[in-house]
């Protein structure tokens, strides 16, 4: 069984994404899963505000949209501080968050996340903050925000969304959804995200560099850290 949390990762890809920086957490965990069924890089954080940073500069240095994926409670707390940096930036940055359903509200849930314990508008609705800003209670909406988010990468130099997702939605079925093809704001190029980003992408690492120099340059900061390698990766 596909869920909405494979459909969704898979519809990111799509959509361009190649980086996913973030702290993960049993919340957001169906999540996380799903990103590694994919051609998605993930690269673990020590602090979400450090992933927020980091993908921030990969986006600018790319021109692809990164990934930011965090928990509930603190891990979407933490994180706000470098999606503000990103606000201001030409870089367009997916927050992918964690959500507590709202069946559970005020019955003292882990690190609950809701209206109940945080400003509703603007953290998980558009604003001054994020463009688009959506919390997803139920795996139906998928083709909503999938489209959604391909309307706002192409048709803005910068775009800010905040995606939050409740476990009963991330683990719920789902069918594949493809995004609807765009014409890039960057390129100029027709694509869902695929081809008019690699026109644009630039390396975030010189390429006369060797595998034991250079590596690390700002956008990984200090909280570089992946699971899948010996060492950091250079992002392409």
């Amino acid at each position: 069984m596909r869920t909405f949390a494979v459909a969704f990762a898979e519809a990111l890809e799509e959509l361009g994404v190649r980086h996913a920086f973030g702290v993960t957490g049993g919340a957001i965990s169906f999540f996380w899963s799903a990103l590694g069924g994919t051609g998605i890089k993930v690269a673990h954080f020590r602090h979400e505000s450090g992933a927020a940073f980091a993908a921030c500069e990969a986006s600018i240095a790319s021109g692809r949209p990164v990934v930011v994926f965090v928990t509930t409670g603190p891990g979407l707390t933490n994180v706000l501080t470098g999606v503000y940096a990103a606000r201001h930036e030409p870089a367009r940055v997916i927050l992918v968050s964690a959500s507590t359903e709202s069946g559970m509200y005020g019955r003292r849930p882990i690190q609950e996340t809701g209206p109940r314990t945080l400003p509703w508008d603007g953290v998980f609705t558009a604003g001054p903050l994020f463009d688009f800003a959506t919390v997803v209670s139920s795996p139906d909406e998928l083709r909503t925000v999938v489209e959604t988010l391909a309307d706002g990468l192409a048709a803005r130099p910068r775009f800010l969304a905040h995606v939050s997702l409740t476990l009963p939605a991330q683990r719920g079925a789902a069918v594949r959804v493809h995004p609807p093809v765009h014409t890039s704001v960057r390129t100029g190029r027709a694509g869902a995200g695929e081809a008019a980003a690699a026109a644009y992408e630039l390396p975030l690492v010189s390429p006369a560099a060797g595998p034991d120099e250079g590596q690390i340059e700002q956008a990984q900061g200090h909280g570089w850290s992946d699971a899948g390698t010996s060492g950091p990766e250079r992002l392409q």
